[in-house]
């Protein structure tokens, strides 16, 4: 029953951490391009949840095989340090940014590909935090083992 238990809370974790990274791809682009100036904040951040939630749909399935091996390590060796999840989401937000382009066949990054780089990083560090919120903490599995009891001394 806790295995269960641990199923839903890692699939809403992963579920609230690719919304949370398409709101921050979102916003992060909304800003690069109207610089904030002339939007309505209440407007942007309307758009923002709904953009999000369907550029979501696309971060769920392409981030699936590196959060595959990110929950089954932080579950398995119970890693409930923040810092691993930042690190490997960043890491799988970069790795999957670079392997959708073509600059993963050897070819130079272009001049504004960086500034794209950093944003998709961003939105996986973004997306571990969230993650780490709602089930990272708790990670592990595994129920802990006790020590076995000392035999008393015949006398």
């Amino acid at each position: 029953m806790r295995i269960i238990g641990r199923l839903i809370t890692v699939t809403v974790g992963y579920l609230a951490g690719c919304f949370a990274a398409g709101v921050t791809i979102v916003l992060a682009v909304a800003g690069w391009t109207t610089g904030f100036g002339d939007v309505a904040l209440g407007h942007l951040f309307s758009h923002a949840v709904y953009a999000g939630g369907a550029l979501a749909a696309f971060i769920v399935v392409l981030a699936f095989p590196g959060a595959v091996i990110m929950v089954l390590l932080a579950e398995l060796f119970a890693i409930r340090n923040g810092f691993f999840y930042l690190l490997a989401s960043g890491l799988i937000a970069a790795v999957g940014y670079v392997g959708a382009t073509d600059y993963a066949f050897g070819n130079n990054l272009p001049e504004g590909a960086t500034d794209e780089l950093i944003v998709f990083v961003a939105a996986g560090l973004v997306a571990g935090a969230a993650y780490w919120l709602i089930a990272g903490r708790t990670a592990g599995i595994w129920p802990a083992r006790k020590a076995p009891e000392a035999d008393p001394a015949p006398d």
